[in-house]
């Protein structure tokens, strides 16, 4: 008897040491959130001994490089007839074929990055933005997002055991992720959308789907706005909706950009838009396109408030200022006196170091901040209201 238990140990130990290192990680990393949700992943290319800074994107079909970036590192380009679209407008591309992406000493090899210019983003986030990561790395690995301690990990998508207590939704990836969300404010409609972790944002819909199926009430204010993407800058307005679901977990009160979308980026009539990170950070997420399956558990981040503030004011960073770029008629930025240009120096006696600094600041519904801004060589203080969206 002896001998059988021991057997059995034997096997039961060899079953669990087998079992993990099935979930070995092929590669473990850290990242960073952005305010408004788009997550920062260090990487290099090649034998450049450089870390660069990428978007892991759900939302790009490929993989890319800035082109500032591929010319200070001398990386050869092909131009081609190729157009790449976007919410913002569409660009012709050209590709670096054949590198590597290496990730904490994990080398992916034979990869195609087209070549798209990211100063916008550059500015619109303070950090420089050296590329995107999307498709090509999903559809190779299974990929876990932990928001709780900001770490992602690299998974071989024959060996993957699943951990408990999660939810599995099954999307349609043709390449990018689209599922069927339910959305309710004056009608209730069911509409497919696209899951995208470089979107800065809650949810975006197509101004054409929103105004064809009735689905935001009539009374609703609206606020205008300025969007970045890849194509450029493009206005949009900022309301609330009641409910946006996904599978069995529902968020209330849910800001929303509408959006004239000319070039259907979103798909319409088959799509309707995208949910964005700042919805997609509140779980940790497995992205398994192998199988055709996301995983979801909430995590620390599940019940956050949602950010309802709206100034009207557009920050960049340009030359190491936070740089007012463009004020909206009629918005608390407007009404403060703020112009175009105007440098930010500090709001409530807190030093402006950076543009994420700036954005978190102007989170405060509901208060009048005081702004220190130096306009043509001199300095001025304005008191700017912060507008609460949901009023």
């Amino acid at each position: 008897m002896k001998q059988v238990s021991i057997l059995l140990f034997l096997l039961v130990l060899f079953q669990n040491s087998n079992a993990a290192d099935k979930n070995k990680p092929l590669s473990r990393f850290n990242f960073m959130v952005l305010n408004g949700g788009s997550v920062i992943i260090r990487a290099q290319v090649d034998t450049i001994s450089d870390t660069l800074n990428f978007i892991l994107d759900t939302g790009c079909g490929g993989i890319s490089l800035d082109s500032a970036t591929a010319e200070e590192y001398h990386i050869p380009t092909v131009k081609t007839d190729i157009n790449v679209v976007g919410i913002a407008g569409t660009r012709l591309l050209s590709f670096a074929y054949n590198h590597s992406l290496i990730l904490n000493g994990f080398k992916i090899d034979s990869l195609q990055y087209h070549i798209n210019d990211y100063e916008i983003l550059t500015c619109a986030n303070g950090i420089r933005i050296d590329g995107v990561i999307g498709y090509s790395l999903f559809k190779k690995y299974i990929i876990s997002i932990n928001y709780d301690d900001n770490t992602i990990e690299l998974y071989d998508s024959a060996h993957f055991t699943y951990p408990r207590k999660g939810y599995y939704i099954y999307p349609n990836i043709n390449p990018l992720p689209h599922l069927d969300i339910q959305l309710s404010d004056a009608k209730a409609i069911k509409s497919n959308l696209i899951f995208d972790t470089g979107a800065g944002l809650f949810c975006l819909l197509n101004n054409q789907c929103e105004k064809e199926t009735g689905l935001v009430y009539p009374k609703r204010k609206k606020y205008r706005i300025q969007a970045e993407g890849i194509g450029g800058k493009k206005e949009a307005d900022l309301t609330v909706i009641n409910k946006l679901k996904i599978g069995k977990y529902s968020f209330r009160n849910v800001p929303v950009y509408l959006i004239d979308d000319e070039n259907n980026v979103t798909g319409y009539p088959a799509g309707c838009g995208l949910i964005g990170n700042e919805i997609l950070r509140r779980f940790n997420t497995i992205f398994d396109y192998p199988h055709k399956t996301i995983y979801l558990k909430p995590n620390n981040h599940f019940y956050d408030l949602f950010d309802y503030s709206y100034t009207g004011l557009s920050v960049f960073d340009l030359d190491g200022k936070v740089t007012v770029t463009e004020i909206m008629p009629e918005s608390p930025g407007k009404k403060a006196g703020f112009e175009a240009d105007d440098v930010i120096i500090a709001i409530d006696n807190v030093i402006i170091n950076n543009i994420q600094q700036c954005k978190s600041l102007f989170q405060n519904i509901g208060k009048t901040l005081l702004v220190w801004i130096e306009r043509d060589g001199k300095t001025k203080l304005l008191k700017l209201d912060i507008k609460n969206i949901q009023d």
